[in-house]
């Protein structure tokens, strides 16, 4: 929570009311957290646009969109993969395009689960990049859950027209 705080505190003027060495290690993490997200977001828009112009319906789960939205700042939350919900009519189709962006399928598929997981190597990095394809939140059989209901109530994002987000409901409900 190292960003979250650093950008707490800056916002609010408190930052310099805390110790040096304080400030420095939260500013160093939030740079580490900021990089990351930075080339997540990266990836995220080529998927997102391919998705787009494929005209697969995409919602993006957390991730850096939740972090511009919610915390104001690409750098105050981290994240670690790309989380996307499609309709499972495109699962097929959103498979192909991921692949042909480069990612690999994970594992072989769980038949009770709610998504697949992908991933693609990163340059000079041995932790690849991981993109969860979700067809739904929960598994159908341990929740009673109307996936529906989130795509009624999802808005259109940013200059996209098949690209939407969870209505602010459904983000925190989740």
């Amino acid at each position: 929570i190292s960003s979250q705080i650093y950008y707490l505190l800056k916002k609010q003027n408190l930052l310099d009311q805390t110790p040096r060495f304080f400030q420095e290690k939260l500013k160093q993490n939030c740079t580490n957290v900021l990089y990351q997200n930075i080339f997540i977001k990266s990836e995220w828009e080529k998927i997102a646009s391919l998705f787009n112009e494929n005209e697969i319906a995409t919602i993006p789960l957390k991730g850096v969109t939740f972090a511009e939205k919610y915390f104001g700042n690409l750098g105050a939350r981290p994240t670690s993969d790309i989380d996307i919900l499609i309709r499972p009519n495109n699962i097929n189709q959103a498979i192909n395009l991921l692949q042909s962006l480069g990612f690999v399928i994970e594992q072989d598929p769980i038949q009770s689960h709610f998504h697949f997981s992908f991933s693609k190597s990163l340059p000079n990095s041995p932790i690849p990049l991981t993109v969860e394809l979700h067809w739904n939140i929960m598994r159908e059989d341990t929740a009673s859950l109307d996936i529906e209901d989130f795509w009624s109530e999802a808005n259109p994002l940013k200059h996209y027209h098949s690209i939407y987000e969870l209505s602010d409901y459904h983000t925190f409900y989740m």
